[in-house]
């Protein structure tokens, strides 16, 4: 298993609207039922799954992420990726899309702060896009 982020918007998004965002990105439902669907191929595996909000999120961490956004969040799309050789390349492209349908966004990292790429938790996408650029992978 690969990293696991978070996308995260002030915009209300609810979990049918990120199903139909799963099926046009050429994804299906999870046949187990823990996720809202998952977008694959031979070379890479992403799970999806939506949240209304994360009470388990440190309250530094949500402050930080609303003040990001310019308001609090309103919809967390957790996305578990899955090894393989296209998965950070796909992984960027869901993100871009979904980003462009419902802005403004921003990654969050599920890794602890000290292990954390660069020592961050919250990216804008202009600053996943320059890491992106720099990486070829998405920050952790």
């Amino acid at each position: 298993m690969g990293p696991t982020i978070w996308i995260v918007t002030s915009e209300t998004v609810n979990r049918r609207e990120v199903k139909d965002f799963i099926y046009a990105e050429g994804g299906m439902d999870d046949p187990d039922n823990i996720y809202d669907g998952w977008v694959a191929g031979s070379s890479h595996c992403i799970y999806l799954k939506w949240y209304a909000e994360r009470t388990e999120e440190d309250p530094d961490t949500l402050e930080l992420v609303a003040r990001i956004l310019g308001q609090p969040p309103n919809a967390h799309v957790l996305m578990d990726l899955i090894r393989g050789p296209n998965t950070q390349r796909v992984a960027w492209r869901l993100i871009k899309h979904f980003c462009d349908r419902w802005h403004p966004c921003v990654l969050r990292s599920t890794m602890p702060i000290d292990i954390a790429d660069e020592g961050r938790l919250v990216w804008t996408m202009q600053e996943v896009a320059e890491y992106f650029g720099r990486h070829h992978r998405l920050p952790n």
